[in-house]
């Protein structure tokens, strides 16, 4: 239900803590038996990437951040769309309502609006 965006506005190479993934698993719906450790999670990838990359992805894939052992501070942006009544799903803001700041909504269409509306 979710889809979501990283962009990356830096090179980010293995020693630096790529992106990670285990390829497959946005097919499934079983829970990992193997925790919240990307580093101990069989079949973890990391995917290195250069500044203006991006990837697509739904949370039912598997991912995470490997360890950076570089030193150097990795810069993205992530983006989050799904339904209103999921909230957020990005742990720093789980379970908040959804702002927009009224003159960016005014700028919308009404059909554009009807996309951030909340049930109830």
């Amino acid at each position: 239900m979710m889809v979501r965006m990283i962009y990356f506005i830096h090179d980010v190479t293995h020693e630096e803590g790529p992106f990670c993934v285990v390829p497959g698993t946005h097919k499934t719906n079983m829970p990992s038996p193997y925790g919240h450790d990307p580093h101990e999670e069989p079949g973890m990838i990391g995917l290195e990437v250069q500044a203006g990359d991006a990837i697509l992805f739904t949370e039912n894939l598997r991912h995470g951040g490997l360890k950076n052992q570089s030193g150097h501070t990795r810069k993205t942006v992530h983006v989050g769309y799904g339904p209103a009544w999921m909230m957020s799903q990005n742990i720093a803001t789980m379970d908040e309502p959804q702002f927009i700041l009224p003159g960016t909504l005014s700028r919308y269409t009404e059909e554009q609006r009807a996309l951030f509306r909340i049930p109830g």
